[in-house]
């Protein structure tokens, strides 16, 4: 009777140290997926918001399908992360970014203070650096020179005098001036600069 009342007592001891065993691993893997998360890009399209000292918002741009703001952190957040975030795969489309380290991380000193907080922007180069142009600026030459049709070209001009300049180049999409075929077709060689955040391009070199 009494080893049994051992035997019980030992299993017993046995699950109460596998279940802390199990709840132990399970908080290890939530601390480090959130980590993760926040050491590496977060997608934020809106610049708006608080940030720590560790953290600067960046505008990314160029040959990119996707140009916008995110979060990043000094000294953690890498260039391959950006490419991810803004919607290329860096070692597919590495071609693009000639020159680019997708391990390269980004330093304090790279920011600028604007409106308060630190900022910075990353330009993704097109193959043909020279064939880079301002969506709000390129002319009707120099779009039927990047492939479009006249149609097309014509839809861009006719859309920024009607509504003025475009804040951000996935606009042809979600406007429908380009298909998707189109826009992959051009989409390296355009970008967009966020109205009111002009004089943070000239201090980082962005245009």
């Amino acid at each position: 009777m009494l080893n049994q009342s051992v035997k019980n007592s030992n299993t017993s001891r046995f699950l109460v140290i596998g279940l802390i065993f199990s709840l132990l691993s399970i908080l290890v893997i939530l601390l480090i997926s959130l980590f993760c998360y926040f050491g590496k890009v977060s997608g934020n399209s809106i610049p708006g918001g608080e940030l720590g000292p560790s953290y600067f918002r960046i505008y990314v741009y160029g040959a990119i399908p996707n140009e916008g703001f995110h979060v990043a952190k000094f000294n953690s957040t890498k260039v391959s992360d950006l490419a991810t975030a803004a919607g290329a795969d860096f070692v597919n489309d590495y071609y693009l970014y000639a020159g680019l380290t997708a391990e390269k991380t980004f330093k304090s000193f790279e920011a600028t203070r604007l409106n308060g907080e630190n900022c910075a922007v990353f330009y993704f180069p097109p193959t043909n650096a020279l064939n880079s142009f301002s969506l709000n600026a390129v002319t009707e030459d120099q779009l039927l020179y990047l492939g479009l049709n006249e149609l097309s070209v014509q839809r861009i001009l006719e859309y920024r005098t009607e509504n003025g300049n475009f804040t951000a180049k996935q606009q042809l999409l979600e406007k429908q001036i380009l298909t998707e075929t189109q826009y992959r077709l051009v989409y390296a060689n355009l970008y967009c600069v966020p109205v009111g955040y002009e004089s943070l391009f000239v201090s980082n070199g962005g245009l």
